[in-house]
């Protein structure tokens, strides 16, 4: 494939993904990511397709390279805090997301993940994490569907009940 028709190919994973269709965006990101190894660009959306997919292991495969702890990438460091959650390591996610609170700690992303991760252990801190983060994003529907859950498991019923039908994809 020449530069042209490599390109064509990396843009096809976020399309896909958008779409929904997860199982092209992996097949695209496969294509791409074995031409294109070192393109961080690919390997982001590689792996977004992944965990789309729940493939962890592979996705922390194509994240792990990427990582640097001086001067991290936002999407990579999710990434990998969502891989290390999808496969219960909960050690190696807290790390992660410790490295991404200080980084960016005032990103939508990374106050959603550390919400996400909080919600089993520590609703009330949770709750108020997601809360934060839809200061950032009030029309984020993953966010507010999944505080619709701590709410719910808080006893918030009127407001959880309506968050998670707001939260709910077509």
């Amino acid at each position: 494939l020449n530069a042209k028709q490599n390109l064509a190919l990396a843009n096809l994973i976020p399309t896909y993904i958008k779409k929904r269709d997860f199982k092209k965006a992996v097949a695209f990101g496969e294509q791409a990511y074995s031409v294109m190894p070192g393109n961080q660009s690919v390997s982001i959306n590689y792996a977004a397709a992944l965990l789309q997919e729940q493939s962890y292991g592979k996705a922390l495969e194509v994240l792990k390279p990427l990582f640097s702890e001086s001067e991290p990438h936002v999407s990579v460091l999710s990434g990998m805090i969502s891989c290390y959650r999808g496969l219960f390591l909960k050690n190696e996610a807290e790390k992660y997301l410790e490295i991404a609170e200080r980084h960016f700690g005032d990103k939508h992303e990374i106050m959603r993940l550390k919400a996400d991760t909080l919600a089993e252990s520590n609703p009330e801190s949770a709750y108020i994490a997601f809360k934060k983060a839809l200061e950032k994003e009030p029309d984020n529907v993953a966010t507010r569907w999944n505080m619709s859950l701590v709410q719910l498991r808080m006893g918030k019923f009127e407001d959880g009940w309506l968050n998670y039908e707001n939260g709910l994809l077509p």
